[in-house]
């Protein structure tokens, strides 16, 4: 049974896939800033840094899982299959 919760805290299939969060946020942020810098109107604004505010978390909450995931392969715990060499 699929539980959201443990979708994300299962290892992803691919190497570094949680990285693909990062870019649409990121992406949506700059447009966010943008759209900020050129109405200059309060709600784009708070638009612009709740944007950004996400980014950070996810982009924060990806690292920790990309730094915990190193040191279980450190400890040899977990290894990660090529898939290009499978």
């Amino acid at each position: 049974m699929w539980h959201p919760r443990l979708h994300h805290i299962a290892k992803p299939k691919a190497f570094g896939a949680n990285w693909a969060y990062i870019f649409p946020l990121a992406a949506l942020a700059s447009a966010a800033i943008e759209q900020a810098d050129a109405r200059g109107s309060r709600g784009a604004r708070v638009l612009a840094w709740a944007a950004v505010s996400l980014q950070c978390v996810v982009g924060c909450l990806v690292v920790v899982k990309m730094i915990l995931h190193q040191r279980r392969v450190m400890q040899g715990l977990e290894v990660w299959v090529d898939p290009l060499g499978a």
